[in-house]
């Protein structure tokens, strides 16, 4: 007569493949919901101003965004050094404040899946333009725009130079040209805040200060979650599967003599450990054939 044993070792080691294999499931389900879901869009904004994210998503989404789901830009922060640089931010839902809250380089502003990013942060002056009763708010910067037509007069045309956008003491020298039968300069000199020019009779331009402006990056993507979870329970099941390795064996006790059989093994892989697992056991079991 015989006696049979089955004797097993990291049974867990077959979880590993089913959950690599559920986890490429999720991911990319996560993917394919986000390809249709998610969105993004770049606004540049003053202090002041709001804009609708149906306005500026670049990416189309399955279902339109609300419309009266606005972000509000409430403060431009300068504390000085370019990485406290920051802005202050509410979001708007059907004409409800949600949420406000800072918004600066590497920490954005989050509501429903929806995140906001500081990507710049551009010093700028503004210069009012006044024609004839109306006004119109100009944004210079370092960078440019150099000149800008009188609204209302296409004869007249301002061109900017030096443009100093200090925080304290904002300057830009100016020249008003007439286009008509060749340029001719009307007036220039040097702007600064709270400066006054009347050079034609209905025309008024003055600095009105410096001006923040937030470019700002909004980005929603539901399915990241799936993605990240997905992603995290493939690699445990390929650290699962590469680290533990199944192992199995069979043993026969055989009563005459006292003799004591291991008669069958079975690896998933590392067959050289396997190997010297199973000789071992095979002299544990001789040395206790007694017990």
């Amino acid at each position: 007569e015989q006696v049979l044993f089955y004797g097993d070792k990291h049974r867990s080691a077959v979880l590993g493949p089913i959950i690599a294999h559920i986890g490429t499931l999720i991911l990319l389900a996560g993917v394919v919901w986000g390809s249709f879901a998610a969105y993004e869009g770049e606004v540049s904004t003053l202090p002041g101003a709001s804009f609708q994210l149906s306005k500026i998503a670049t990416h189309g989404t399955s279902s339109p965004l609300n419309p009266d789901f606005k972000i509000q830009v409430n403060e431009a922060k300068t504390p000085g050094a370019q990485s406290e640089q920051k802005g202050n931010l509410s979001f708007v839902e059907d004409g409800t404040v949600e949420l406000t809250g800072d918004v600066a380089f590497n920490s954005p502003l989050t509501y429903k899946n929806v995140s906001i990013y500081l990507v710049k942060y551009i010093n700028g002056i503004q210069v009012n333009i006044n024609y004839e009763g109306t006004t119109t708010p100009v944004i210079l910067t370092a960078n440019g725009p150099n000149h800008t037509q009188i609204p209302g007069n296409s004869q007249l045309m301002l061109l900017w130079s030096n443009i100093n956008p200090l925080t304290n003491h904002p300057t830009v020298d100016f020249r008003l040209v007439n286009l008509y039968g060749g340029t001719t300069v009307v007036q220039q000199g040097r702007l600064g805040t709270g400066a006054v020019i009347n050079p034609i009779e209905g025309l008024t331009v003055s600095l009105e200060g410096f001006r923040g402006i937030l470019v700002l990056r909004a980005v929603s993507n539901p399915g990241l979650g799936l993605v990240l979870g997905g992603a995290f329970m493939l690699v445990l099941g390929m650290f699962i599967s590469l680290i533990l390795s199944y192992r199995k064996i069979w043993v026969s006790l055989v009563p005459e003599g006292e003799q004591v059989l291991v008669s069958a093994g079975g690896y998933g892989k590392l067959k050289l450990d396997f190997g010297v697992e199973f000789n071992s056991l095979l002299e544990d079991f001789k040395g206790n054939q007694g017990g």
